[in-house]
Parts: structure tokens; C-alpha cells; sequence
């Protein structure tokens, strides 16, 4: 009746036309969001997948005949679909009647520069580091005056000062219009479900089983001991370090605790987070009336939801609800006036209802305090749900889960990096780009994950499915020669073909250093034969038959190897991370001797703890306090974790010359876990203190060990200071191989294990780990927990042997 007499019946009925025609094709539709999930005749009419009913869910909070503003129904496709439902919309309902919003980006100080620099032909990483130096939130104008790089270039060299001179007259100008992101009944792509639906075709190929996400169940064992872990990287809404440590202390059990963590890692609501757990383990709870606790029990007494805010004034104080709709939003956002007309009214129903009047100043007090963060528990519980979806993907199928949630971020090599550790750290093996085995996207074969090589930074999803069009029509490539020969260069050009050796993509056939110096003969020879091809000329390939080709194209020049640590830097420039080796192996054994903590531990440790980490410089981001003194924030990259850190204008100031990026430095710090990029309180920071290369650190002393130590929030040290996970359950049907190392017991010290510990966790698989400790008073065994558990490949073995302490090391299968 309320929708009929709002004359929304037809907005109704078209929204669910065009989302039962993308269910029709196919297309994995998001299942529901915002405030139409609490509607029962969304969910009838297949707009929304979560039944409102069970979940407790309101339909005043979508429409409410009492208030003026009109609802909307926001939507999630698949980002590379959701072009094909508006393509129906337009066919079905007309071109005039869908309209999407323009939007208009000016340009920034930092584009101005890069846009002037690539018109004056100034070399492209000379303009990127001036681009970079520029401080986020600075005019060009003011930058230069506070930043001495800009100044110092600007002065030394006339062409960067006419460059920056051009650029500011440029910045603030409009540089382009574009689509907006939604805009259309609110359309929204969303990434999330690209994977989900690529991760749900990969599944079906490889083991030829079909997913429905909506019928999967929702008490699966994998994957609630997979949230219980915290192991959420990839994970929809929960792959914060916040949200993990959420996730470990709530140890969740059923999907309303999903619902619940969603709506409580907010801003506001975060300080209410160990109550609710508190209160979830089984500690008393207090309500103020006896009328709250069936409208609270599910959140253990704390206000959680919005929708909580208005049961609470109508079953408490009598409101209808479109009026606990009005009020509840009015307190949410503290709209003053009508939270006064509204008090007295809410104050008295109360009373009327037996509650007595100090009992009830109290409660509106706590809806008040509440209500300002509360959450729309109908748009939590459908994230929900595409949180569980992705988090029992990876938990169950996660080599196709990760390889279709990078496919998914394959534009951004610094995520890239992220999840491909994150890969290493499941014991997933991950085989870097190569021309013969890798598709455009990443994808999941036989346990492994392979890059996908449109994840080559700059060379293009189209260049990428023209090497696999080729090979798939015509077979593998034999060569550097038979690549060129076979790809048109209007299609793959020469750079291509560069950037995919300076990657690795072409490692098969033969070292870099010579596929770069033989690519300018064999990539001319090979046009020349594509084009003799067309005019039907003769050429020296043609006179070749394919199998000699091979042997033809081995003739490549003899010229040096290319150094390890080029090959490296040109891996993580291209790909986001190191693939092949990693420039902090071969250093841990001066970083152990000069750091107190790795950068993975220090989520670990509390506010303020002094600690000393080492890495290598990443990206840094100049910035400018309110004062005018420059500032710097640089990413110090681990083995496989980074961490912010923030250097404040007097160290910067000091220090600013011992920073070099991709230098391998040590930094002294606290622990900064006060605010996070996301704002949450939760994301670990480290406030420098000082900053030295590596090679003018000197080894730590015993006293800075112990006073990082005290600071660990964790208890007593277990295995050199971590403390272990709780073990998941294992399958008992599958023999396993168990890795003893043996170790000589009056040599093992603190270096030694923190040694061993950083091999292991280097080494993350699926085989237990026991500490054999002989000589001294006897022998004895230590069983690591399955937060140590290794993959003894051939790297493992090689490097556990050059331990301090390490005897040897053995296999032996047991039955778990």
C-alpha cells in the first residue's frame, strides 16, 4: 500500500526487469545494498537476495510516507558487465530516458607537470620525481617555494623552470570530462564481483563444480575458521589490519556476527568494540529497562543499528514507525530542532508505557550517543554477505579466488605486490609472468597462481590478448625470433616486446641482457617478414623452415649477464613486486643483527613502543604542515609487508639526505597506532625517530631488544615472540611430511631463532615444523604451531642450513 500510494509501483517493477535480465545473462548481480534490502517486495521481486524477515530487517528505513526525501535502490554489477544492463535499460526503455552525469576533473599541480613534461619530450623519470616531490594538498607555485628539490631544479636548469612555469599557469584548469562512476538509478560496478564471477568460471573448468552463491552455506567450517584467523586479506570489507584483530577477538561463529563487524568498524562505533566482544565471550550484560534486551540481545546490549534506534522508540515509547524513521535520522544527523520537538514526545510515551522518567532521560541519552554512528543494518547485512562469498571463495577454491581478485587490480602494481604476497603466505606458488603459459588476466593452474601479463605495467589488456590469441591459434612460441615473426607490430610494437623481457615474460628463451640486445634485429627482421608476407615477397624467414627456427633463434649476442639487482629493480617496476629473488634476502642476516622487530610484528605491539625495523624505501609523499615546513611520508617494504612511516619536519630536515628510494635502510621508531590511513584507529604507523642505510647501522643491544619486547600486546614470547594462532582444524585424511630441523642446543641463541623464524615465515606451506634441540643436558623436541607450518621446496632447505645453530634438517611423513 505505502509503495502503490508513493507512486513508486513502477520503479519498483523496472529495476527488477533489468536485474532478472542480468541474472537471465548470466551476470553476477550484488545481493542488494543500502536501505531497499529491508524491503520483503524487493526481495519478492529478485532486486534484493537478503530475505528482510529473517534478518530483522526495516522497511520504514527505505520509505516513509512522513518524510520528503525520496528513496533510491543502489545496485552492484560486476565491473566489466555493468555496461551491458545499461545497454538494456537504453534498448528497452528508450536512449532519452537514461542519462548518466559528467563529471569535470581540473587539473592538479602534479598533472600539470606531467602533462607539460610529456609535450616538451622531457624525459619521463625526471618528470615523475618532480611530479612526486610535490606535496598533496600545494599549489606549484607554493611548492616550489617550500620544497628544495623543485627550487634547486628550478634554479639549476631552464628548461624544468620553463616546464614549471607553463604548469602553473595550467593548474586549476579543466582537463577533461568524464562519466560518473554510478549515476544511473545508481548502477555501481563493483570489483568485488568480477572476481567472485571469474573465481566461480575458474572453478567450473578446473574441477567441474558450479557455485551458487546463494545457496553456499553459511555456517561453512573453512571459512568461519578462516575469519577467526583474521586471514582476510582479499576479503570484502574486512581485509583492514583493524578489521582483523576485530575478526580474531570476536572469533564469529555465525553469519549476524558478520552483519555486526561490518556495522561496528566505524569510525564512531569502534569504541563499543570490546563491549560487543566482551559481551559475545559471555560477559554480563546490563540493560537499562527489561524492554531493551529482545531489541539488543543480538549485539549484547550495545546500540548497533540504526534499525535498533527505532524499535527502541516504538516499542519503548510508542512511536509509529515512519516516526521512530524521522527521529532516528534526526539524531543521526544531529538535526538539533527536531531532536528537541521530538524528546518530550519520546520522554512521555515511556512514561505511558510504565518506564519511569530518569530511566527514560537515560535511554534517549544512549540513542542519541548512539544513533549519531549507528549503522544501516539492512545495507551491513547484505555486505554481509558478499564478505562471506568471498571470504568462503577463499577459504574453499583459493588459488581461483586469488587469481580472479588480481585480475581485478592488475592496474595497480602496488596491490599487485600486496595479494601476490599474500598468495606466498597461503603456501600458494606463484609463477611470474611468462609468454607461454600466462593468459592476459591471472589465472589459477593446478595449485599455482600465473601472472597474468596484462599485470605488466603499461603494456595493455589489448597487447596482452594478442599474445594469447596468437599462441592459442597457432601454438606455443619457440623464440624471441618466431614472437616477433608471428605478432603484427600494430598489435604488439616493439616496447611490448621489451617490457616483457625486462618482466621475465620471455625468460624461456634465454638471459635478458641478450633478448634486449638481439630484440632490435630479430623485431626488424620480423616485420620485414610479415610484410613480404602481404606483398607475397620472398625473405630470410621465409626460407626457414619452423623447425629450424628454433635453432636459428638461439644465435643471440653474447654480451654480460644482466646484474641480479637490475633484474630485480625492473621486476618490481614492472610487476609491483620481486618475483624471481628478493634484495632483503641475502640481507637478513645484517638486519637481524640491526632491528629489534620485523615490520610484519609490529601490529603486535602497543602505542608508543620504541622498536627498530629495517626494509627498503618505496614511495614517498613530500608534505607540508599548517606551519609551512616540509614533511615526509615514505612506505618502508618488508619481505612481504609494508609500513608507513612518517618522518615529522625535524627529522626530516636531519635525515633527508640518507633517503634514497629503493635504498635498504633501519629506522628507529615508535609505534604509532593513534590513526591509519582509514582513519579507524587501527592501521599501524611508525613515527621516525632516525633513518640510516644499512651499512652505517650498528648491531642492537640486548637493553633495545628487551624494551621493544615489553611492548608486545600479545603476553609471554612463543617462538621468539609471536604468538601463535590458534590451530585450525586439518584434514585427516591426508599424509603429510613433517620437517624436523635439528639444532645444536649450545649455539641456539636469540640470533639463531629469529633467524630460523624469519625463514619460516618466508617459506609459509602446509608441513609441520619440530625443533630438534641435541647437545648440552640432553635432547628435546619442540612442535611449532600451525602458525609456523613451511614448504620444504628446494629454497627452504638451502637456506634453513645456513641458520646460526642449524644441524641438518629431514622429512618424515606421518598421519595427521
Amino acid at each position: 500500500d505505502i509503495i502503490d500510494k508513493m507512486n513508486y509501483s513502477g520503479y519498483f517493477l523496472i529495476v527488477s526487469d533489468f536485474i532478472r535480465e542480468a541474472k537471465r545473462r548470466g551476470i553476477l548481480v550484488g545481493p542488494g545494498r543500502g536501505s531497499a534490502t529491508g524491503s520483503i517486495v524487493a526481495y519478492l521481486l529478485e532486486i534484493s537476495d537478503v530475505d528482510p524477515l529473517r534478518y530483522g530487517l526495516i522497511f520504514e528505513r527505505m520509505l516513509n510516507p512522513e518524510r520528503a526525501s525520496p528513496p533510491d535502490i543502489d545496485l552492484d554489477f560486476p565491473d566489466d558487465r555493468r555496461e551491458e544492463i545499461i545497454e538494456y535499460v537504453k534498448e528497452k526503455y528508450g536512449r532519452d530516458h537514461v542519462a548518466q552525469v559528467a563529471t569535470f576533473n581540473t587539473m592538479g599541480a602534479r598533472a600539470a607537470i606531467r602533462d607539460v613534461g610529456r609535450v616538451m619530450n622531457i624525459p619521463l623519470d625526471k618528470v615523475d620525481t618532480l611530479a612526486k616531490a610535490v606535496p598533496p594538498g600545494t599549489s606549484l607555485q607554493e611548492a616550489c617555494e617550500l620544497v628544495p628539490e623543485l627550487a634547486e631544479a628550478q634554479q639549476e636548469d631552464t628548461e624544468i623552470a620553463r616546464m614549471l612555469g607553463i604548469a602553473q599557469r595550467l593548474e586549476g584548469l579543466a582537463r577533461h570530462a568524464s562519466v560518473h562512476a554510478a549515476a544511473v538509478v545508481d548502477f555501481l560496478g563493483l570489483k568485488t564481483l568480477t572476481a567472485c564471477a571469474r573465481a566461480i568460471e575458474a572453478i567450473r573448468q578446473s574441477q567441474g563444480v558450479g557455485l551458487d552463491l546463494l545457496t553456499i552455506p553459511q555456517d561453512d567450517p573453512k571459512t568461519f575458521e578462516l575469519l577467526c584467523r583474521g586471514d582476510t586479506i582479499g576479503v570484502f570489507q574486512l581485509e583492514s589490519e583493524g578489521m582483523q584483530t576485530l575478526l580474531r577477538k570476536l572469533q564469529p561463529d555465525r553469519f549476524e556476527h558478520l552483519i555486526a563487524a561490518v556495522a561496528l568498524y566505524r569510525p564512531g562505533p569502534m569504541q563499543h568494540l570490546d563491549e560487543f566482544c566482551e559481551g559475545r565471550h559471555g560477559a554480563a550484560i546490563e540493560y537499562l529497562h527489561p524492554a531493551l534486551e529482545p531489541i539488543l540481545e543480538e549485539t549484547y546490549g550495545v546500540i548497533t543499528y540504526q534499525e535498533q534506534v527505532m524499535q527502541i522508540a516504538v516499542k519503548l515509547a510508542g512511536f509509529s514507525m515512519p516516526q521512530a524513521e524521522i527521529i532516528m535520522r534526526a539524531m543521526a544527523k544531529k538535526q538539533l530542532g527536531k531532536m528537541q520537538q521530538m524528546k518530550p514526545k519520546f520522554i512521555q510515551g515511556c512514561i505511558d508505557n510504565g518506564i519511569g522518567e530518569g530511566v527514560a532521560q537515560e535511554i534517549y541519552s544512549r540513542m542519541e550517543s548512539f544513533s549519531s554512528y549507528g549503522f544501516n543494518k539492512s545495507h551491513s547485512t547484505a555486505y554481509a554477505l558478499v564478505a562471506y562469498w568471498t571470504a568462503y571463495l577463499k577459504a574453499n577454491y583459493p588459488s581461483e579466488f586469488m587469481a580472479a581478485h588480481l585480475s581485478t587490480v592488475m592496474d595497480n602494481s602496488e596491490d599487485v605486490g600486496k595479494y601476490v604476497n599474500e598468495c606466498r603466505r597461503m603456501g600458494l606458488q606463484v609463477c611470474g609472468p611468462t609468454v607461454n603459459r600466462s593468459s592476459a588476466q591471472f589465472t589459477a593452474r593446478d595449485g599455482e597462481v600465473i601472472f597474468g601479463l596484462a599485470a605488466i605495467k603499461n603494456l595493455g589488456v589489448p597487447t596482452a590478448q594478442a599474445i594469447v590469441a596468437e599462441r592459442e591459434a597457432n601454438g606455443p612460441y619457440k623464440g624471441l625470433g618466431d614472437l616477433c615473426r608471428r605478432l603484427p607490430g600494430s598489435k604488439v610494437p616493439r616496447t611490448a616486446i621489451e617490457l616483457l623481457i625486462k618482466a621475465g615474460g620471455l625468460d624461456e628463451f634465454g638471459e635478458r641482457n641478450a633478448l634486449l640486445a638481439g630484440l632490435d634485429s630479430l623485431y626488424a627482421a620480423g616485420q620485414k617478414y610479415q610484410q613480404d608476407q602481404i606483398t607475397g615477397q620472398n625473405s630470410l624467414f621465409s626460407e626457414v623452415s619452423t623447425e629450424e627456427m628454433p635453432m636459428f633463434e638461439e644465435q643471440l649476442p653474447r654480451v654480460p649477464e644482466m646484474p641480479q639487482a637490475e633484474r630485480l629493480r625492473l621486476e618490481k617496476e614492472l610487476l609491483g613486486l620481486y618475483v624471481s629473488s628478493h634484495p632483503l634476502i641475502e640481507k637478513q642476516e645484517q638486519l637481524a643483527q640491526r632491528t629489534t622487530a620485523e615490520i610484519r610484528e609490529l601490529a603486535e605491539f602497543g602505542d608508543g613502543t620504541p622498536v627498530i625495523v629495517g626494509g627498503i624505501i618505496g614511495q614517498t609523499k613530500h608534505y607540508i604542515t599548517n606551519s609551512g615546513a616540509p614533511m615526509l611520508f615514505l612506505t618502508l617494504e618488508g619481505l612481504d609487508k609494508h609500513l608507513e612511516t612518517v618522518l615529522f619536519p625535524s627529522v626530516y630536515e636531519k635525515y633527508r639526505n640518507k633517503i634514497n628510494e629503493g635504498g635498504v635502510v633501519v629506522v628507529k621508531g615508535k609505534v604509532d597506532r593513534k590513526g591509519g590511513r582509514n582513519d579507524d584507529g587501527r592501521e599501524v604507523k611508525l613515527l621516525c625517530d632516525w633513518i640510516k642505510p644499512l651499512a652505517e647501522a650498528t648491531p642492537v643491544s640486548e637493553q633495545q631488544r628487551k624494551q621493544t619486547e615489553q611492548g608486545r600486546l600479545n603476553g609471554p614470547m612463543q617462538f621468539m615472540g609471536r604468538k601463535q594462532p590458534e590451530p585450525a582444524p586439518l584434514d585427516i585424511s591426508a599424509p603429510v611430511r613433517t620437517v624436523f630441523i635439528e639444532l645444536d642446543a649450545t649455539e641456539c641463541g636469540e640470533q639463531s631463532l629469529r633467524r630460523i623464524k624469519q625463514v619460516i615465515e618466508a617459506n609459509r606451506g602446509q608441513q609441520p615444523v619440530v625443533l630438534k634441540l641435541t647437545g648440552g643436558n640432553g635432547a628435546r623436541q619442540v612442535e611449532l604451531g600451525e602458525g609456523y607450518m613451511v614448504n620444504c621446496s628446494e629454497e627452504f632447505p638451502i637456506q634453513i642450513r645456513r641458520c646460526p645453530a642449524v644441524i641438518t634438517l629431514w622429512e618424515q611423513e606421518a598421519d595427521r
